[in-house]
């Protein structure tokens, strides 16, 4: 997936672990703040071309998404790592 410029990014519980394809991610500390400049994130979504690196990852695994565009996501910090 490196090749395509996209990361598995794992969020949650270490008994019960999310995983989620990104092509970009913010990471916060627990008890800690961002500002997400989504305006701009859009555009470095378009520039970019996140949408279509993950649709051909998502082809690479043999995988099909269940809604029709990719979207944010705001995930729980984790000590997972």
């Amino acid at each position: 997936m490196k090749r395509r410029g996209v990361r598995l990014v794992v969020q949650g519980h270490v008994d019960h672990p999310t995983y989620v394809l990104s092509a970009h991610s913010v990471a916060v500390g627990r008890g800690c703040w961002a500002v997400v400049d989504f305006a701009g994130l859009q555009e470095r979504a378009r520039a970019e071309a996140w949408e279509g690196r993950l649709r051909a990852a998502l082809s690479d695994l043999g995988l099909t998404p269940t809604q029709d565009d990719p979207g944010w996501i705001l995930a729980p910090y984790t000590n997972f790592r």
